[in-house]
């Protein structure tokens, strides 16, 4: 058996642990992102002009922002809305 050997690697919980452990969004701001995303394409498409590429660009951010779970941003400030740290707290 190699030293590299994982035994619970391919687990698939294990696999779904890790992914909620790289998203840094909480379930509420993740659902309104999606939603208001979702709006300003739709908003996009009705319009025209370069302003509309501008908005449509946005909300494709927002939109990929609540279905990947992650925010750059958050990332950058070292801020993280789902994993709550309870210290402090007895």
């Amino acid at each position: 058996m190699p030293l590299t050997y994982q035994p619970f690697a391919q687990v698939p919980a294990v696999e779904e642990l890790r992914h909620d452990l790289e998203m840094n969004v909480s379930d509420n701001e993740r659902l309104l992102s999606g939603g208001i995303g979702a709006g300003l394409i739709a908003m996009a498409l009705s319009g025209s002009g370069f302003s509309r590429w501008i908005v449509m660009l946005l909300g494709g951010a927002l939109v990929h922002r609540g279905i990947s779970g992650k925010c750059a941003l958050y990332q950058h400030l070292d801020v993280d809305k789902r994993h709550v740290s309870h210290r402090g707290r007895r």
